[in-house]
């Protein structure tokens, strides 16, 4: 086809085509921004051979959690097992780092195996990764790329330079990729014990997996329950959990796991509200067709073939839709920012910090979309296109023939755009409504006013926990006596924190022994005053009181006492942890009421605190948890002044508002609101847009009809009725159909959203019922026209 004459005709219809436009780029931008947000997630980012790349957990089976951890001797097991191609342990630790400033950053040393380059699948950008010959204890050290720009400043001669980690040297023999962080990590060096002798029964070894080409998951589950079973066998009774057992899946999935169903669901939303735009789209399509029909008609008397009108159909159409998807491409930027900033930074892995990147993800969608979208739109035309009959058209152009047909054509995809638009609406109410009852949901714990920040002790400067408690006396100290804190608290893990110390619990009953696994906190302070939680029965934790040299005590959630011992008054009973080895059983002093330390979406958890000073494993890196005077957040530097003037070497970080931490916990549903309530509008607008267009086409096409019945004498309020009533008949049809389609869809997007639209029919009827209130005023505009029609047009036009 000619450009100008594509362009001319283009131009013809110019206003039909602007509306089509601006109705495709609104939408495009929506869909190639999901599209980009879910490639960056599980495609492009990862440096690792992520198709490859597993790793193993194990629990028990009265359990719902799976841990990471793994003993020496576990390990071996499944290293001679010969089920995977290559496996590694490693174990994090953060670390104080001295800076180029002098000042102490925290990073996380990662201690690992050279198997860790055969798994992960990355080779070094600089030297080389760890080898046999790095032995137990070597201090050689690889670092990241980022660790590499930021302390030696790129220098490419930094292959045997010191390092310097707390009081301990390490030599530099090579520089991983930029983006690779394996376990999180900044550097990565040599265990610390001979992993083949390790006989201790600790479990602090995350065990990654390089899975065999063509490894099915399900078979290699049944094989790993079998060598769980084999290893419960040859074990003491005590030594581990009734139905134990080992599994494994794809490093991705465990990491993206939690996002995935919110960033599914937009996606498939976003195409779905693609389809229904392309539905509004052919409406306008067709009666641009109709419209034209004479035309085509004279074009084939001429001689035209119709596999001509085919091809100039579609390029007008490629044209249209190359115009809307390069709009909606460059609207989409903004877009794709904004659902990103939704997303809560404790679901990005470091991999992906600071790299989504909209370009590079949505261009490789465009050119599909546009070859796409004009197919679509051309096939809506085909069957048109098919029929055109020359000389029929020919005779009956004064009436656009269009037929019955063509009328039914038009008011289905009217009452198919209001369907759609009452799914979208339906569940946008219910995904807001059931996001709002989850809000509300009792956190058991105060959010306001409270900061979280962290921080990690030198190992060689607080080697026991001893001097670690000691430090934390003297901080918090520091912190009341700053003016704009209340009290302060430590623990070891934050509220809202994706990773948590996990034990395993054992409790002696009359009907036998129970083990499960729990979340273990030391604290130190007064917890439960800064984080305003709620005390059953008992006391908390005394710090005086509960030293080391006095009996073991905990305190327990209402969740872990009803499950354990189905009743909430358990003060007095003991439970044992495997974290105290062969330590005496603790007696429970007190009860907190039901918890929701993993934010709403979670459910009350099974908690245990311990007191600090009777930790045996009192890890090195702690949460700080202050609370401000008068319901005020505490600035992140008097926090850190506090810190500095205590020890100028242990700096603090991630400090935030425990309200943004609790806020976060919700960002898939946050997302997911967002999308519906977007889409929500946009489908309205264009079920509005697509009967307002479909009625006053239906109008043009019956003008003479119209003017006839006036000149005949009909009342211009009972045109106008008529024209309503159309109106109203086709936005009856779709709003009842678009019901039953959205309760039928509704226990999917429920089960895809932590429960969080749950159907409600009284909301469903409202939102149908106000939609086909709008359509009915959208109706009066057409209707005024209907009523003033002249009936002297049905002389002229004979």
């Amino acid at each position: 086809m000619n450009p100008g004459h594509l362009l001319r005709a283009a131009w013809k219809h110019r206003a039909a085509n602007a509306v089509t436009v601006a109705t495709l780029a609104v939408t495009v931008a929506v869909v190639l921004a999901a599209l980009a947000l879910a490639h960056n997630f599980f495609v492009s980012p990862w440096t690792y051979d992520s198709v490859r790349l597993g790793v193993l957990t194990h629990r028990a089976a009265a359990d719902t959690r799976s841990l990471y951890g793994f003993s020496a001797e576990e390990f071996r097991t499944l290293r001679d097992s010969a089920l995977f191609e290559q496996l590694v342990a490693s174990r994090g630790r953060p670390v104080a780092l001295e800076g180029p400033d002098g000042y102490p950053t925290r990073m996380l040393m990662v201690q690992t195996q050279p198997s860790a380059r055969t798994v992960t699948g990355v080779a070094p950008a600089l030297g080389r990764f760890l080898a046999d010959e790095d032995r137990a204890g070597s201090p050689t050290t690889v670092i990241s790329h980022a660790l590499w720009q930021s302390h030696f400043g790129g220098d490419p001669a930094v292959l045997g330079r010191a390092l310097r980690v707390e009081d301990a040297v390490y030599t530099v023999v090579g520089v991983m990729p930029d983006r690779f962080h394996f376990m999180g990590g900044d550097l990565w060096v040599p265990h610390a014990s001979d992993l083949d002798t390790d006989q201790d029964a600790a479990r602090p070894y995350v065990v990654n997996v390089r899975f065999k080409p063509g490894t099915d998951l399900p078979s290699l589950r049944g094989a790993l329950a079998t060598l769980s079973q084999r290893l419960v066998a040859a074990a003491p009774a005590s030594r581990y959990l009734p139905g134990w057992t080992i599994t494994g899946e794809y490093v991705i999935d465990a990491v993206m796991g939690p996002m995935r169903p919110a960033v599914g669901l937009l996606v498939v939303a976003s195409l779905l509200m693609l389809l229904v735009v392309l539905a509004n789209v052919a409406t306008l399509i067709n009666i641009r067709q109709v419209v034209t029909e004479p035309q085509l008609a004279v074009r084939l008397a001429l001689g035209a073939t119709s596999r001509r009108l085919y091809a100039d159909a579609f390029a007008t159409n490629l044209l249209l839709a190359a115009v809307g998807v390069g709009l909606g491409w460059a609207l989409g930027g903004g877009v794709f920012e904004r659902i990103v900033g939704m997303i809560s930074a404790d679901w990005i892995p470091r991999e992906l910090e600071g790299r989504f990147v909209y370009a590079g993800a949505s261009l490789r969608w465009m050119p599909l979309m546009v070859v796409g979208c004009a197919a679509l739109m051309t096939l809506s035309q085909w069957p048109r296109l098919r029929r055109i009959d020359a000389q029929a058209a020919v005779r009956t152009s004064a009436r656009t023939g269009a037929g019955a047909g063509v009328l039914r054509g038009v008011r289905g995809l009217a009452a198919l755009q209001v369907a759609a638009a009452t799914v979208v609406g339906v569940l946008a109410f219910c995904v807001g409504a059931g996001t709002a009852d989850i809000r509300a949901r009792a956190l058991g714990m105060r959010v306001d006013g409270v900061a979280s920040t962290r921080l990690t002790l030198p190992q060689a400067a607080y080697p026991d926990p001893a001097a670690r408690r000691q430090f934390a006396e003297r901080l918090r100290e520091a912190l009341r006596a700053e003016p704009g804190v209340a009290d302060a608290a430590f623990v070891d893990a934050a509220p809202f924190q994706r990773y948590r110390r996990q034990t395993a619990l054992r409790a002696d009953l009359a009907g036998g022994p129970q083990e499960l696994s729990v979340g273990l906190s030391s604290s130190l302070g007064p917890v439960p005053d800064v984080l305003g939680l709620g005390l059953l029965h008992g006391r908390y934790l005394d710090d005086a009181r509960d030293g080391a040299n006095a009996p073991p005590v905990a305190v327990v959630s209402r969740a872990l006492a009803l499950q354990v011992w189905g009743t909430d008054d358990v003060l007095g009973r003991t439970l044992s942890l495997a974290s105290d080895a062969e330590a005496p059983a603790r007696r429970i002093v007190g009860v907190l009421d039901d918890i929701r330390y993993g934010g709403a979406l979670a459910e009350p958890e099974r908690l245990v605190f311990i007191p600090h000073a009777q930790d045996p494993a009192l890890p090195a890196a702690f949460v700080v948890l202050a609370s401000g005077r008068d319901g005020r957040v505490p600035a992140a530097d008097v926090l850190a002044r506090a810190a500095a003037g205590v020890d100028p070497r242990v700096p603090l970080f991630d400090t935030v508002r425990l309200a943004d931490r609790a806020q976060e916990s919700v960002a898939g549903l946050n997302l997911a609101e967002a999308a519906f309530r977007v889409f929500a509008v946009l489908a309205v607008v264009l079920a509005l847009m697509g009967t307002v267009v479909v009625l006053s086409f239906l109008l043009a096409v019956r003008q003479r009809e119209y003017a006839v019945r006036s000149a005949l004498g009909a009342a211009p309020a009972r045109l106008a009725r008529g024209v309503v009533g159309e109106g109203v008949g086709i936005g009856l049809f779709g709003a009842l159909a678009g019901l039953a389609a959205a309760w039928g869809v509704a226990g999917l997007v429920d089960a895809s959203l932590y429960g969080a639209t749950p159907w409600r029919w009284l909301a469903a009827a409202a939102v149908g019922a106000g939609l086909l209130v709008a359509v009915t005023l959208a109706t009066l505009s057409p209707a005024r026209r209907a009523a003033a029609s002249d009936p002297m047009l049905a002389l002229r036009s004979d």
